[in-house]
């Protein structure tokens, strides 16, 4: 060990080297558009959120590395100057009229002069006015000429004299195939020998009547109504694609070759992360306890059972402050079980609100007066003054019964209650439901006593060297701009919505959620998954529901990554047997995954990155990756006959062919990165380099000094569980790693790689305390 310690010393100085030097002024790379502007109808609903570019398009853009910015189509048309971001444009609407439709033409096709991409979906909404009036011929000529059709102007109602002519098995048949009479269809014909055409339909055998339903070009594309996706029900409650639209708006926006920022992964694994809505912290389980007087609580068995035996699997506990202040209806029992929490070392600290809004927009624009109708159902302090809240908890705990909160039982209750809420005298008649804005009211509704005093308040319970880092919406998890707001200016990120499913009860991607979403100005994380709500009818039967999520985690990894593997859930899952083994089966099976586990903060701080990014390309095939915050990720598909250019490369920590994509890990510890690939032989085998390289590790690495060392080198590290590192190095052998870190001792490990050169070692779990990790080839000596 002697010989080891000196060898490394006499290699590596300690510290690590800095981040190499900001670009030049002359810099050749330029910006790659990565904006998709989406149009949707203001007067269907005042959010894009409910409409079907969000629902359903938005995942399959964010995959391909496109963000969405969205436009109200009654709104004033946005100046081209002033979207020079923007990469194309999609149409996606329920409407067939609009309020100037040959002012939008017009601008339209002025965008694809200057090579913006167009993407129509649907019902075209350009052809009338909401007069009626139809707008110039000419105008939409132009228009479709330039996305390669030519529009015949003639409505095929009846369709059962025509069958499909082409099918391009590469996008359709995704979900479902098309069969039995197909819907009516405008007739397009092709006017460009370099459309593509993936679907068209053919009278008998007459070539002559063929019409195009599904195509891309050089400038977009098209899918005419009914043939993107199957739906039944109002409100297309049940949805599968037919087209499959990660290849349908890969070719119309030609994302194909563009690296894709990609936050579902770290250190080339697929990331983990989970956290826990205070929901039924005080709810009382139906476990049996060694002493029948000793009250157990949902937290409290969340604690024993979950969150203490897993310290591998760091979690993000969010409270209620009003379940845990002894003023509000909380105690000093309450107190001590959230500080027990957050002394794990493995546990982050987060807000749940004050009160538990349900419905927040209902707070926008808020008057208390608003609220006095609802008043009779809150769990009501009797006296106002702050001081003495607590004499009036102890009363209330024994008149009215404690429920969960964001379920169905608070249905349940208000079917049983009267009618009259003065049926006992002298007795409040208190019920908690979907009705009430929140689920408590200890005075007017404050955003800043929400948000930052809730934070306020949990920090007050945090040990030395934490703070809050995190608010998780609750309710309907639809924050309103100002509550958005609120929390970045607090310096806490936020998360909650989405409830992605993909199971055999939501048997589509259409019900995998996409990042997020934009409120104004602001921005809102969606949690990865679901949570046990959504499993066990809104917490009324099926306790055990949630072991099913698995389902939703092995259809978002396989055969594409789509989201993290994250469990999120609430406190009240501590009530039951049933629900505690569904947690402790999910988190069973994590263990067994290569997971890089994360706090939530950490998940969305990536999400952010990727939203963010800026991505620059040198024309000679080199990306370069500026403001990308805590993203460390890029992802290249079908990229299995490429690696990546070292030589070329800069801030590149390493890569992994996984499905057919490169993934590429970046060092965050350089600013402005660049990636650029060459070509390999897909052999099976890691890709040859002159230097070391990550193919994969459970703990976030960075710092990395290989680009003066080519064979000996040191970086920094963190994570939680064991260590495990995956290194390709440039020549096989025996390999020597220390690891030094500030407030642990010192380690050495001899390793040896396989014939190729892996280098694969685990170091001991250190809850995610950073490590200097240093490794150089071991010489025998004679």
């Amino acid at each position: 060990m002697t010989r080891w310690l000196a060898i490394l010393a006499l290699l590596f100085p300690m510290g690590l080297c800095q981040p190499c030097a900001s670009a030049r002024a002359d810099d050749p790379f330029r910006l790659v558009p990565r904006t998709i502007l989406a149009f949707y109808d203001g007067t269907q609903s005042p959010s894009p959120r409910t409409q079907r570019v969000h629902r359903l398009a938005e995942m399959p853009l964010n995959h391909l590395g496109l963000t969405v910015t969205y436009q109200d189509i009654h709104a004033p048309l946005p100046d081209w100057e002033s979207l020079r971001e923007t990469r194309g444009v999609l149409l996606w609407l329920q409407r067939d009229t609009m309020p100037d439709p040959a002012g939008f033409l017009r601008w339209a096709i002025a965008g694809m002069r200057r090579g913006v991409r167009m993407v129509v979906m649907g019902t075209p909404p350009f052809q009338k006015d909401l007069a009626q009036q139809p707008v110039p011929e000419a105008l939409l000529v132009e228009f479709w000429g330039r996305l390669g059709l030519i529009p015949a102007f003639d409505w095929i109602r009846f369709t059962h004299k025509m069958k499909l002519a082409t099918l391009d098995t590469e996008i359709f048949n995704f979900e479902r195939s098309i069969t039995g009479v197909l819907p009516p269809f405008t007739t397009m014909r092709s006017g460009d020998p370099r459309l593509r055409i993936h679907l068209s339909a053919r009278r008998h055998d007459d070539p002559t009547t063929d019409a195009i339903l599904v195509a891309t070009g050089t400038a977009g594309g098209y899918a005419a109504e009914s043939y993107d996706f199957y739906s039944v029900h109002e409100g297309e409650a049940f949805i599968q694609w037919y087209l499959n639209p990660f290849a349908f708006f890969e070719r119309g926006f030609a994302t194909g070759g563009l690296p894709k920022p990609d936050p579902s992964t770290l250190s080339n694994r697929r990331v983990y992360y989970s956290h826990i809505d205070g929901d039924g912290w005080r709810n009382l389980t139906n476990l049996e306890s060694e002493n029948p007087q000793d009250k157990r609580y949902a937290a409290e068995l969340i604690l024993e059972k979950i969150i203490r035996p897993y310290p591998d699997l760091p979690v993000t506990v969010a409270p209620i402050v009003g379940d845990i202040d002894p003023y509000l209806l909380g105690s000093s029992r309450m107190m001590e079980l959230a500080g027990a929490f957050f002394v794990l070392p493995h546990v982050e600290a987060g807000s749940h609100t004050i009160t538990h809004p349900l419905f927040w927009e209902f707070f926008d624009n808020y008057h208390p007066d608003d609220e006095n109708k609802y008043l009779i159902h809150y769990p009501k302090v009797k006296n106002t003054d702050f001081f003495q809240r607590l004499t009036y908890l102890l009363d209330w705990r024994n008149r009215y019964r404690k429920v969960q909160m964001d379920t169905g039982k608070w249905q349940e209750l208000l079917k049983q209650a009267s009618k009259n809420p003065q049926e006992s005298a002298g007795q409040e008649k208190v019920v908690m439901d979907y009705k009430t804005p929140r689920v408590y009211h200890f005075g007017p509704f404050n955003l800043d006593h929400e948000i930052q005093g809730s934070i306020r308040f949990i920090e007050g319970l945090l040990p030395p060297g934490k703070r809050v880092e995190i608010v998780q919406w609750s309710g309907d998890t639809q924050p309103f701009e100002r509550a958005l707001a609120a929390a970045r200016e607090a310096g806490v990120v936020n998360i909650n919505g989405g409830d992605s499913r993909f199971d055999r009860q939501y048997p589509s991607i259409a019900w995998v959620s996409p990042l997020g979403r934009r409120v104004g100005r602001e921005w809102q994380t969606y949690a990865s998954n679901s949570n046990e709500n959504t499993y066990t009818e809104l917490w009324t039967s099926n306790y055990f529901g949630y072991k099913h999520l698995l389902k939703t985690i092995n259809n978002t990894e396989t055969p594409i990554r789509l989201k993290p593997f994250n469990i999120y859930y609430h406190m009240y899952s501590g009530e039951r047997i049933a629900s505690l083994f569904a947690l402790r089966h999910n988190l069973d099976h994590a263990r067994t995954l290569p997971l890089a586990p994360v706090f939530a903060s950490h998940f969305v701080k990536m999400v952010r990155g990727a939203l963010d990014m800026r991505l620059l390309d040198d024309g000679q095939g080199r990306f370069r990756i500026v403001e990308r915050g805590e993203l460390e990720t890029l992802r290249f598909d079908g990229a299995t006959r490429q690696a990546v250019d070292f030589d070329r490369s800069e801030g590149v920590l390493g890569q992994r062919h996984y499905q057919g994509s490169l993934y590429v890990a970046l060092d965050g510890a350089h600013e402005r990165p660049v990636v650029a690939l060459r070509a390999q032989k897909p052999d099976g085998r890691l890709p040859a380099a002159a230097r070391p390289y990550l193919v994969e590790s459970r703990w976030r690495v960075w710092g990395s000094d290989w680009e003066n060392n080519k064979k000996s080198f040191q970086y920094k590290s963190k994570g939680f569980g064991p260590g495990e590192f995956s290194w390709r190095m440039p020549e096989p052998g025996r390999y020597a790693v220390q690891w030094i870190g500030v407030e642990d001792p010192p380690g050495i490990l001899e390793v040896a790689t396989d014939a190729e050169g892996r280098l694969d070692f685990s170091l001991p779990a250190l809850q995610n305390r950073q490590v200097d990790v240093l490794i150089a080839p071991i010489r025998e000596s004679g």
